[in-house]
């Protein structure tokens, strides 16, 4: 089991440890959980923590509805890795929508394609995310 936080005005959150291929890793990046959103999307706050990734060429990724309208993304093969209570991983390996090119302030987003491997529930003790121990693998 997975613990996140209920952050008023925000919603859920899950602390992640992210590695973007050929580009490097960062430890603790904070995603908001969007049972709303079908895909997962890097934001620009983020991707400037990564050198390189904002300039570079990456495959065009999904057309993303939200946030006031249409975003063109790439995407970049990404592993995605979550601490459980007891100190073993999840990792979700996913071709992940990265957004770059303006200066937007929100947080990453976790959506449907990483969030349906397990169980979600938000309650008193804030935020839960039931999820087997181990890789995930949703490159097919």
């Amino acid at each position: 089991m997975i613990r996140g936080l209920v952050v008023p005005q925000i919603g859920g959150v899950l602390l992640a440890n992210v590695r973007i291929a050929g580009i490097g890793e960062i430890d603790g990046i904070l995603f908001v959980v969007d049972t709303g959103a079908s895909k997962s999307l890097l934001m620009p706050r983020d991707v400037r923590a990564f050198p390189g990734l904002a300039s570079a060429e990456l495959d065009n990724g999904p057309e993303i509805e939200g946030f006031g309208g249409v975003m063109h993304t790439g995407v970049a093969m990404a592993w995605l890795s979550f601490r459980h209570i007891d100190n073993t991983r999840t990792t979700t390996v996913l071709p992940l929508a990265i957004r770059t090119g303006d200066q937007v302030e929100l947080l990453s987003v976790l959506g449907r394609d990483v969030l349906f491997q397990g169980q979600l529930s938000v309650g008193i003790r804030g935020l839960t995310w039931d999820v087997e121990p181990g890789e995930h693998d949703l490159t097919t």
